[in-house]
């Protein structure tokens, strides 16, 4: 048994959006935190929402071990009687108490040192029992064959005791919304959501027959994802409303297992192939390793994948590094010209719209080249352009704490011909993108007043500072 700490080695992209103009999208960077080699076959894995703790088990023998997550390095193991497999495990939040879901031996509360808290027979919970933890640690829900349970953890007691109506298939999949108001029980057929009473309130016939594989909701109850193989032994991930109907649905090279997370990206950690994650469109945002396909995520970001059939165990964690912006809108307006002597004359531009526009955009970048002998050059460059003429202007210097500019300005030579337009073109040197603003034109210089960017001061622009009238920003 060994824990053996590793670097990190992939990066992804996950899609969101961040304002109702532009398009952001955060680039991950993803670190193996820790690799395992477990004493007996892997095969149930779990982890703390605090990312703290992880447990792993195996339908094939009675040992469930902890570990560190950070660190690799074991912290016990918990030997049930013979007979006994494990089913499924959940962590309480701070990976305190391992509630281990069996078959041939019930439930059972493990502390993290490797003894027992609590158990229940399998008389009171018999079949392949299945157990999942909402966030707030109070109760534990417990499902097997056509029975639904909830257990008050705080005594421990069974206060809920419902059958399903299961269409004649049994449960063996079960998970919960992070508040415990939805839940999702998985049969090898279907996917039947009920609330914390048990009250059936979503019927979802995903495949007809034995096919179900794998199931996951998303942390706030309105989708999940399944995998599952078809009558030409096909296999599939699909992504449903909870609520709705199908949303998106992709074949896989092997058994898939999906977690989904609360902006909908779905890990799919996938037997004999190469791990997938898609975003919440169905689009592959990237591939990595794998050949594993058991998984448990976290609330920080962290994930615990299990290599099923071998001692092989990992910990991961997606690190959000910095976001990027596709096809930034930033409105602009020409506000004045002054006069500097010597003939060169002092264009200044306004950027109408500066308060919602990213707030990393300019800050100091000493990680990336310099500008010339400017070794904390911002992140993003400006570079002014007419639509004749071309190229005036470039600038590279940290504008502050990061806020973006209210304001650029220009010199230009008096002897010259000025551009009838001109536009400001902007390149974010660590996502390599480029945007731009309007063409703004020159023969036509817009008061400082102008909010809106229409070249009048009026009522419209005193709208924009009555609704902004007190706002703060960098």
């Amino acid at each position: 048994m060994k824990g053996l700490m590793m670097s990190k080695y992939f990066y992804l992209v996950v899609s969101v959006f961040l304002l109702s103009c532009n398009f952001a999208y955060a680039l991950y960077e993803v670190d193996q935190v820790s690799h395992f080699v477990n004493p007996t076959n892997a095969y149930i894995c779990a982890i703390s929402d605090n990312g703290e703790v992880a447990a792993v088990g195996s339908e094939g023998n009675e040992a469930v071990t902890f570990y560190d997550a950070q660190s690799g390095l074991p912290k016990s193991i918990y030997t049930m009687p013979v007979g006994s497999e494990t089913e499924s495990l959940s962590l309480s939040a701070t990976g305190k108490y391992l509630y281990v879901g069996t078959q041939g031996n019930g439930v059972k509360c493990v502390r993290n040192d490797g003894f027992l808290a609590w158990s229940y027979s399998n008389v009171t919970f018999p079949g392949e029992v299945q157990v999942v933890r909402p966030r707030d640690d109070t109760v534990l829900y417990v499902a097997a064959s056509s029975y639904f349970k909830a257990i008050d953890l705080a005594t421990p007691s069974i206060i809920t005791n419902v059958t399903i109506n299961t269409r004649s298939w049994a449960i063996w999949g079960i998970d919960s919304s992070l508040d415990g108001s939805v839940v999702l029980l998985k049969t090898n057929s279907d996917i039947i959501i009920v609330n914390s009473a048990g009250t059936e309130i979503a019927f979802h016939d995903v495949y007809a027959g034995n096919s179900l594989s794998f199931a996951d909701i998303s942390p706030d109850g309105s989708r999940f994802a399944v995998s599952y193989v078809d009558a030409s032994s096909v296999r599939h991930i699909s992504v449903y409303e909870t609520f709705g109907g199908l949303l998106w649905s992709k074949t896989t090279a092997g058994r898939a297992c999906p977690v989904i997370d609360e902006n909908y990206n779905v890990y799919c950690a996938i037997d004999g192939s190469d791990n997938i994650l898609y975003g919440p469109d169905g689009g592959v945002i990237l591939t990595w390793p794998g050949g594993k396909n058991n998984m448990a995520a976290s609330s920080d970001g962290q994930f615990a994948i299990a290599n099923v059939g071998t001692s092989k165990f990992e910990v991961s964690k997606f690190t959000d590094v910095y976001d990027c912006y596709s096809d930034l809108k930033v409105k602009a307006a020409l506000t004045g010209v002054q006069p500097l002597g010597g003939g060169v004359d002092r264009y200044i531009i306004t950027i109408l719209n500066w308060y919602d526009l990213p707030e990393d955009m300019f800050v100091e970048s000493p990680e990336l080249p310099v500008c010339g002998i400017n070794d904390r050059a911002s992140r993003t460059y400006e570079r002014i352009f007419g639509d004749d003429t071309g190229f005036y202007f470039s600038g590279c210097g940290a504008k502050g704490p990061g806020a973006f500019p209210s304001e650029f300005s220009f010199g230009f030579n008096t002897s010259g011909t000025m551009d009838d337009y001109i536009y400001i073109e902007f390149y974010d040197r660590k996502c390599d993108e480029y945007f731009r603003t309007n063409f703004m034109d020159t023969s036509s210089i817009c008061p400082a007043g102008d909010i809106n960017g229409d070249c009048t001061v009026d009522l419209k622009d005193f709208a924009i500072l009555a609704v902004n009238w007190l706002e703060s920003g960098n």
